[in-house]
């Protein structure tokens, strides 16, 4: 997907939402108040699933097509985002933690640890500072 069009998808959204055109509701899967607008189609901007964090990112993560850059290999291993038929609670924590490495690499330069920590529920800034100290080592392929 084009990154212009999906910035101006983005931009009509937070415009809609500003007008009060539309409203954010909370994820469509677990109820949280932390919700993100995800689009099936981009060629619909207004046509919108409120999913949290979480949610969007599993959705993303079952579909190589959402976020090619986790199946080029800077993940190196994605099958634990790959969510099976049943729940998984282990899965679900690694989905989240990377998702807060993933959100604290996009905003590290404006949001503190105890920021990204309440866009994510009630999670302290020490813990996203070691959720994301972990992910890096990860990554970096030390245990």
């Amino acid at each position: 997907m084009n990154d212009v069009i999906r910035r101006r998808v983005g931009k009509s959204v937070r415009r809609a939402l500003d007008r009060g055109t539309i409203k954010r509701d909370p994820c469509e899967i677990c109820g949280n108040i932390h919700s993100e607008a995800h689009h099936d189609d981009y060629a619909k901007p207004l046509e919108i699933k409120w999913l949290c964090r979480t949610h969007h990112c599993q959705l993303h993560w079952r579909n190589p097509n959402y976020m090619p850059h986790i199946h080029k290999g800077i993940v190196k291993d994605y099958s634990i985002y790959t969510m099976k038929n049943s729940y998984n609670e282990n899965a679900e924590k690694k989905i989240r933690n990377h998702a807060i490495y993933e959100y604290w690499l996009a905003n590290r330069d404006k949001m503190s640890y105890r920021q990204i920590g309440r866009e994510f529920g009630d999670i302290t800034g020490e813990r996203v500072r070691q959720l994301i100290n972990r992910e890096k080592r990860k990554l970096a392929g030390v245990k």
